[in-house]
Formats: structure tokens, C-alpha cells, sequence
């Protein structure tokens, strides 16, 4: 099939537009071409790349000529304008024309081509920065059903040449101004901007059930979204959106561990998941020790760490754990991602043991003077200056020479010291 819109004119192949300025502050070098698909329109956008040249701040206005962009889809997919934007005439935003389309067999290859220009008129590019995106219409495909893998830019060494096309059309992409000279200024083309799903984690719950509810975060017009579960053990489901996505209740010790979903929507774009429902595993250094002692436990980050009685013993979310009396108390963690609690095999208990109890009659000796200290069994003593004070393990203390000195005793059952 072969439609040319007016292919007698070969001006308007190429789109003559006309755009005046009486101070040109803005000069671009160079222009790239890019589709880009916009999730809440489903449309892609036909957008110039303003990739090189010098701006002041002015707005781009100039004549320009030989203004075509075509896209290539495969046979049976039609490509309508939807929206036009840019660039901007005295009514508004430039129509843009559908100014030819080939298919097979004339287009000898598999492919339907479009070429679109803009209508004649005076128009311009205001306020853009060197380096910007603008979009200059918006094209709909019929079907839209291959995530975009189906559309693309015409590549000049892709595509057929003007002798291999009826009438020698040329689809060549093309952007040249005509003041302040004529110059072809079109560079090349940038991959096409595609729009997979975007997911993310709303509900979560793995206190006896699992629940998840993955929420996309733009829906748009993509329709409703599949979602194709794996997990521990073999678990699969297919489900569409429609609420919770993913439920077990009762949820047995071989249901938790790491699911994986692969979201697809309408246009079979693909995204893919991870929720990693594996309890956290907690551990200490040591789950016995003396008040004033300290140790660590772990996780020690990505959650948060409670004590049942901080009056035995405190934890930070760091694990850092300082006993604080004599008793005991369990610390439980709970994952910041998943929300979920270590579970009661995991939930780490200490006991913290009592210090000595000792009693000296006496802080107060003479050269030669000995005293009796207690406990005098169950541990040892140690003086922290012989030479001044010993003592024996049975409590008693001898004074040596003048001076000051610290006893303590350590219990051999609990290793705990006064």
C-alpha cells in the first residue's frame, strides 16, 4: 500500500516552516531525535533534542526548513497523531501532518513506514536550554501490545533507500533552518525512552500469614496488572490486580524465605520484584553475665531491637547490650523492610547474674593487724596491692605496710566479681 499526501509538492516532504526572529540570541548546532512513551498518555512522544549550540536565554526563533521525522512499525500497526506541542505558532502549537505511509509489499521490507511534518506556519521554540527534550507531538499505535519493542525511528542504514521505495519517497529525518542560513542541523537519533512498570511493596505483613500488596506507581492506561508469583518450596500463582496479590494464612515455617513476581501490564512490559519474607536471624555473644557487663547482638542494623525489661538490661538498634541487674529479660528484632518480628525460637534471652555480696568489718588495719572478710568460701580474693594488703581466700587479710588498697572477690559458680 502507498499513500503520499501531495508528493507532487516535495517541499512538503520535507515540511517548509517558516519562523521569523528580529534578534536571533539563541543559535542550536545540532538536533537529535527521540521517542519517548508517556505511561499516563500511552502515547510516545516524537520529541527534539536541542544536543549542541549556544543559548542566552532567548527563545528559539528562526526560519526553518526541511522539517521530517518518520517511524517505523511493523506491518499492521497504525500510528495516529493523538497531540501536537511544539513548536508554538500564533494559535498555538504547530500541527504536525501524517505526510506519507508505505507498507508491504511497496515497501519491500516488513515494515510500515510514516513520515510526519509540521504545517506550514510561523512559529518557535521558546525558553528551552541547550541539552532539553522537547516534545513536538504525541503518536498512538494500534495495537500497543509489545512494550514498545515494535516502534523505532527510520535509520537511514535500516531502512531502504529512496530508489527502493515507489516514487523515490525519502523518509529521511530531517531539521535545517533557513535563517540565519540554511543548515541541516538533524544529528541522529537516541534510543527510544520505554516505561516498564514500576512497583512497590504497600503491604506486608508475616505474623502467622503472609500478606503482600504490590501497588504500581503509575497505572496511567496500562490496564491491569499480572502478576506471576514464585517462592520457598516451589510456591507459583497468577493473579491479576485486584486487591491483595499475594495471601497464605496459615503461614507454615517453610512459607517464608524470598518471592519473586514478574509484573507484566496491557503492553506486556515486563518488571520484576523481589520481597525477601525470610525472619531475621538473631544471635547473641553471650547469654550470660553479670550486672555491669556488656555484649553485642546481631542483626546490628536494617531493624529494631526491644528489650522485655530494661531495668535487667538495655539494647540499642545497634545490638549493643549493657546489663543493668540481676534477672532476666528476652530482646526481640524486628526487620525495618519486612516489618516482621524474629519468632520466639529466635528471640534472644539473657540472664543476668547477681554480684557478690561482700561485707568488711574492718577498712581500717595497723601494721601486723589481720581481719576477717566474708565470703570466706565459693571464690577467690585478690587485693589490688599486695605489699599494703593480701588476703586469703578464706578471708582473711593481714596488713603489710602503710597505704590503701581494693579488694575483690570473684565467684566461682557465677564468675561474677563484688
Amino acid at each position: 500500500m502507498i499513500n503520499l499526501i501531495d508528493i507532487t509538492m516535495k517541499s512538503l516532504l520535507y515540511a517548509v516552516l517558516i519562523l521569523t526572529a528580529s534578534h536571533l540570541k539563541a543559535q542550536v548546532t545540532a538536533v537529535d531525535y527521540v521517542l519517548v512513551y508517556d505511561p499516563s498518555s500511552c502515547l510516545y512522544n516524537a520529541c527534539v533534542v536541542m544536543a549542541e549550540g549556544t543559548l542566552t536565554g532567548q527563545s528559539l526563533e528562526s526560519q526553518m526548513a526541511n522539517v521530517q521525522l518518520s517511524v517505523v512499525v511493523p506491518d499492521g500497526v497504525e500510528i495516529t497523531i493523538d497531540s501536537v506541542m511544539s513548536p508554538i505558532g500564533t494559535a498555538g502549537p504547530v500541527e504536525w501532518t501524517v505526510s506519507a505511509v508505505i507498507s508491504p509489499p511497496q515497501s519491500t521490507t516488513t515494515n510500515r513506514y510514516y513520515s510526519f511534518v509540521p504545517v506550514l506556519s510561523t512559529a518557535s521554540f521558546p525558553g528551552f536550554e541547550i541539552g532539553d527534550t522537547i516534545p513536538m507531538f504525541g503518536i498512538r499505535l494500534t495495537p500497543n501490545n509489545n512494550c514498545g519493542e515494535d516502534i523505532r525511528l527510520w535509520d537511514d542504514e535500516l531502512d531502504p533507500s529512496p530508489a527502493q521505495l515507489p516514487l523515490g519517497q525519502d523518509f529521511g529525518n530531517g531539521f535545517s533552518l533557513a535563517i540565519p542560513f540554511l543548515q541541516q542541523l538533524y544529528r541522529a537519533n537516541l534510543p527510544t525512552v520505554l516505561s516498564n512498570p514500576e512497583i512497590e511493596v504497600n503491604l506486608l505483613e508475616c505474623e502467622g500469614e503472609i500478606v503482600i500488596d504490590l501497588v504500581p506507581v503509575t497505572n496511567g492506561c496500562a490496564g491491569d496488572y499480572n502478576y506471576d508469583w514464585s517462592g520457598p518450596g516451589g510456591f507459583t500463582s497468577s493473579v491479576t490486580d485486584t486487591g491483595i496479590d499475594l495471601a497464605i494464612s496459615p503461614a507454615s515455617d517453610e512459607d517464608y524465605g524470598l518471592y519473586s513476581v514478574v509484573v507484566s501490564d496491557a503492553r506486556n512490559c515486563l518488571d520484576t520484584v523481589e520481597v525477601d519474607l525470610t525472619y531475621p536471624t538473631a544471635s547473641i555473644d553471650d547469654a550470660s553475665l553479670c550486672v555491669g557487663a556488656s555484649t553485642q547482638a546481631q542483626p546490628s542494623s536494617g531493624g529494631i531491637w526491644t528489650s522485655s525489661d530494661e531495668t535487667v538490661a538495655t539494647i540499642s538498634n545497634a545490638g549493643s547490650v549493657v546489663t543493668i541487674g540481676a534477672g532476666t529479660c528476652t530482646f526481640t528484632y524486628t526487620d525495618l523492610i519486612t516489618g516482621c518480628e524474629s519468632v520466639p525460637a529466635l528471640t534472644l534471652t539473657l540472664t543476668v547474674l547477681p554480684a557478690p555480696v561482700i561485707e568488711v568489718f574492718e577498712d581500717e588495719l595497723c601494721l601486723g593487724e589481720s581481719s576477717q572478710i566474708v565470703p570466706s568460701s565459693g571464690g577467690f580474693w585478690t587485693s589490688s596491692d599486695p605489699s599494703v594488703l593480701v588476703v586469703t581466700n578464706s578471708g582473711n587479710t593481714i596488713a603489710i605496710s602503710p597505704g590503701t588498697c581494693t579488694l575483690q572477690f570473684t565467684s566461682s559458680i557465677t564468675g561474677c566479681t563484688s
